[in-house]
């Protein structure tokens, strides 16, 4: 990899320069994408995709997982779901 210098000469990154770069695009991906995941079924249930409605998936926890979508799903706390529908 490389970058340009101030006078616009090709330089090469030092590897750690690279790993520090790398940290921050990650970062930035993560804060972006937080609270989404991917999920791919074996058999997902066909009712699933059918449905008009919003599905929702327990995980006994304090929040639930929102599927939106094939494979994508949005983390949702309990609270704001319930006051979201009340």
């Amino acid at each position: 990899m490389y970058k340009r210098n101030r006078i616009g000469k090709e330089v090469y990154l030092t590897y750690s320069e690279v790993e520090k770069q790398y940290q921050v695009e990650r970062f930035q991906l993560m804060k972006s994408q937080k609270g989404k995941y991917n999920f791919e079924w074996k058999q997902g249930r066909l009712s699933w995709r059918a449905s008009e409605y919003s599905v929702y998936f327990d995980t006994g926890k304090d929040f639930l997982f929102e599927r939106r979508g094939t494979g994508k799903f949005a983390k949702v706390s309990k609270d704001e779901l319930f006051g979201r529908h009340q």
